[in-house]
C-alpha cells in the first residue's frame, strides 16, 4: 500500500512539472499527496551538472566551492566532533548566516600506493555522489563540498544529538517499546528512500544513525555513505571484522 501511494505521489509531482510548474512546485505537490496518504515523500533524483573543475572522469558533481582556503573564508571551524576510520568531523559556523554545520574531512593517501590518484578520488567521492541524490528528513543533508590535493571536505547538516549507539548505551542496551517503534520507523524510512533511488547503503549500524538534536523527539538521520552502492556509484570495499550483511552479497 505504501509503495503504491508513493508512486502515486511521484506521478502527481511529475504531472505538475509537465504542466509547466517548477521543480519546487512539483516537490510540494508530491509531498502534499504523500502527507495525505500517510507515507514518506522522497524527492526524485536530481539531474546533476558537471563541474568544470572536476578532474575525475564520468562524474557529474555540483556544489564544489574550492579548497580549504575557500572553506575557511566561508566557515569558522569551531572544534572536533568525532573521528572515524577514514576521516574526522568538525563543527563549524557559516560566517554570514551563523548556521552550524558539520564538516567531514577525508584525507587522501589512505588507499595504498598501488591506487592511482584518479582512482582514489573516485572512491572518495562515492559519498558525495550518493548524498547529492537524496533528499529526505531521515537522511543527513549534504550542503556543499570542497576539495584540494590533500583532502575532501563535505559540509553536511549538523546533528548534535549523538548516535543511536550512544543512546542505546545510555539506556542499558535497549529502548522502551514505544520509543523503539519510533526509532525503527525512522530508520526504515531513510533506508526506503535509498532503495527508491536504487542505492544500497551497505553499512547500516547504530553508529551510522544520528539524532538531529538532544531533544527526546528529535528526528533520526542516516549518515556515512562511503560504502554505498547504486546505479551510478561504483563499489570499492574491503572486508572488516564487523561488516553489514549487505556487504557479504
Amino acid at each position: 500500500m505504501a509503495w503504491t501511494a508513493q508512486r502515486l505521489a511521484a506521478a502527481l509531482a511529475g504531472r505538475a512539472r509537465a504542466g509547466g510548474g517548477s521543480r519546487t512546485a512539483a516537490a510540494v505537490a508530491g509531498a502534499a499527496c504523500a502527507a495525505a496518504l500517510g507515507v514518506a515523500w522522497c524527492e526524485p533524483k536530481r539531474r546533476l551538472q558537471k563541474h568544470p573543475s572536476e578532474g575525475v572522469r564520468q562524474r557529474d558533481l555540483i556544489r564544489c566551492r574550492g579548497g580549504w582556503n575557500e572553506l575557511q573564508a566561508t566557515y569558522d571551524v569551531l572544534g572536533a566532533v568525532g573521528r572515524g576510520g577514514f576521516g574526522r568531523v568538525q563543527r563549524a559556523r557559516h560566517r554570514m548566516t551563523g548556521l552550524l554545520r558539520a564538516i567531514k574531512t577525508v584525507p587522501t593517501g589512505q588507499h595504498g600506493e598501488a591506487v592511482s590518484s584518479e582512482e582514489e578520488w573516485s572512491r572518495m567521492l562515492i559519498e558525495v555522489e550518493a548524498l547529492m541524490a537524496l533528499t529526505h528528513p531521515n537522511i543527513v543533508q549534504l550542503h556543499e563540498y570542497y576539495r584540494d590535493a590533500d583532502a575532501l571536505y563535505m559540509v553536511e547538516e549538523y546533528c548534535s544529538g549523538g548516535t543511536l549507539e550512544q543512546r542505546l548505551q545510555q539506556r542499558g542496551g535497549r529502548l522502551p517499546p514505544p520509543e523503539a517503534a519510533v526509532v525503527l520507523r525512522q530508520m526504515l524510512r531513510g533506508v526506503l528512500c535509498c532503495h527508491a533511488h536504487g542505492l544500497a547503503h551497505r553499512d547500516l549500524k547504530p553508529d551510522n544513525f544520528v539524532f538531529a538534536s538532544r531533544d527526546e523527539e528529535a528526528s533520526l538521520k542516516l549518515i556515512d555513505f562511503g560504502l554505498s552502492l547504486g546505479p551510478n556509484v561504483k563499489s570499492h570495499t574491503a572486508r572488516c571484522a564487523r561488516d553489514a550483511p549487505e556487504m557479504r552479497t
